[in-house]
């Protein structure tokens, strides 16, 4: 499913884009281009991701309420 926060996050070119653009962006542009749009789209593109030895690496982000 589509997240606004998380195609801008991915796609910083987007930063002017309003949800509204970014949406129709991803829907005739970047879904075909496989941009990571989505949760579910990192996790195809990274299914190794660790969390936790993420944090490891980057203590500053053990407080961060919006880390996967």
């Amino acid at each position: 499913m589509f997240n606004a926060n998380i195609y801008r996050l991915f796609n910083p070119e987007f930063k002017s884009l309003n949800k509204n653009q970014l949406f129709i962006h991803w829907k005739t542009i970047g879904k075909n281009h496989k941009k990571i749009s989505s949760f579910e789209d990192f996790f195809k593109v990274y299914p190794e991701f660790d969390k936790k030895l993420y944090l490891h690496i980057y203590p500053e982000l053990e407080n961060k309420d919006d880390l996967v």
